[in-house]
C-alpha cells in the first residue's frame, strides 16, 4: 500500500491514507504544540515515513534553522521528531475538500528525481537507494547461512562414524519404559459476538478532536459484530458529552454495550428518524475514556 501523506497548513495538520476512500484526519496546532501533534499523527499512521505537503503562512517552528526556506525548516523539524519524509512540497491554500480531492496530484511520480536531502521536491531515490542495500544484505546473508548448514551437514555425518565406535561400547542398552496416554483436554469454548448486533448499521463521528479515537472505537465496535459503515468527523469538536442516536427498533441491549465501550461519563440520546440510511449515529465526546 503507497505510504501516507500529511498536509501542515498555519493552524491545521491532516493526516491521509491513501485508501480508496482516503480516509483522513484533521487536527488544530501550534508551535507549542508541534511535537505531540506529530506523535499522535504516526501514532494514528501506525508508521513514521510519509510524503509531506506544505502550505503558506506557516509558523516558525525552530530558531536555529533556515527560517526563509520552509522545506528546510520543516525537513530538519520532522526529522528531530524521529520522523522519515520521503518528500516535501510546497502547495497553494486551498479549502479541505479540494486538497483531499487533488492530494495525490502532488506525490512524485517517478524515481529520478534528486533525493530530499538537496530539497528537491517528490524524492524517492533515497528509497529506492535503501532497498538495494537491503536486497544486497539478504543475498549476502542466505549465502552464509547456506554454507553454514553445508559444514554442519558435513560434520554431522563424517563425525558420527569417527564417534560411533567408542559410543556403541560405553552406551548401556536402551529399557523399556511404560509410559500412560494422557487423556486429551477440552479447548476453551469461544465466545461469538451477538448476532443481534449484526443487524444494525453503524456510522461514528469524531467530535471530540482527539486523532485516531474514531478509528479505535470502529475496531472495537467490529469485534463485538457491529456493521460499521462510515468513520468521519464531526461538524465540530467541540462535543463535550458524546452523543448516542439510534432508531427506535434498536434494543436497549444494544444501545448499553455501546456506552460500556464507549465509557463515557454522561451521554445525550436521540431518536433518529426511520429515513435515515444508519441505525445507529455515534458522535465521540471530549469526556469519554476511550483514549485513555
Amino acid at each position: 500500500m503507497q505510504q501516507p501523506v500529511i498536509c501542515i497548513t498555519k493552524d491545521t495538520l491532516y493526516a491521509v491514507k491513501l485508501t480508496p476512500n482516503k480516509e483522513y484526519w484533521r487536527v488544530a496546532w501550534s508551535k507549542d504544540t508541534w511535537a505531540s501533534t506529530i506523535s499522535d499523527v504516526v501514532s494514528t499512521l501506525g508508521t513514521n515515513e510519509f510524503y509531506v505537503l506544505l502550505t503558506n503562512n506557516l509558523p516558525t517552528i525552530t530558531e536555529s534553522t533556515d527560517q526563509n526556506n520552509p522545506i528546510s525548516m520543516y525537513s530538519d523539524a520532522l526529522k528531530l521528531a524521529g520522523c522519515n519524509p520521503l518528500s516535501i512540497q510546497m502547495i497553494a491554500d486551498m479549502p479541505e475538500n479540494e486538497l483531499i480531492a487533488k492530494i495525490t496530484d502532488y506525490l512524485p511520480q517517478d524515481e529520478s528525481m534528486l533525493p530530499i536531502s538537496k530539497f528537491q521536491v517528490g524524492s524517492l531515490e533515497d528509497v529506492v537507494e535503501k532497498s538495494n542495500s537491503t536486497s544486497h544484505l539478504l543475498r549476502y546473508s542466505l549465502v552464509a547461512l547456506a554454507g553454514v548448514l553445508i559444514a554442519l551437514g558435513i560434520w554431522f555425518i563424517f563425525g558420527n562414524r569417527l564417534l560411533s565406535p567408542q559410543l556403541s561400547s560405553s552406551m548401556p542398552s536402551p529399557s523399556i519404559v511404560a509410559t500412560s496416554t494422557p487423556e486429551p483436554t477440552l479447548a476453551p469454548s469461544v465466545i461469538a459476538p451477538s448476532p443481534v448486533n449484526q443487524e444494525y448499521q453503524l456510522q461514528i463521528q469524531n467530535g471530540s478532536g482527539i486523532v485516531g479515537i474514531a478509528s479505535k472505537l470502529s475496531a472495537k465496535l467490529e469485534g463485538e459484530g457491529f456493521v460499521i459503515k462510515d468513520v468521519s468527523n464531526a461538524d465540530n469538536y467541540s462535543y463535550k458529552h458524546s452523543v448516542l442516536q439510534t432508531k427506535s427498533s434498536v434494543a436497549e441491549s444494544t444501545k448499553t454495550s455501546i456506552q460500556q465501550i464507549l465509557n463515557d461519563v454522561s451521554w445525550e440520546n436521540s431518536i433518529l428518524p426511520e429515513t435515515s440510511k444508519y441505525d445507529i449515529v455515534i458522535i465521540i465526546g471530549q469526556a469519554s475514556k476511550l483514549s485513555n
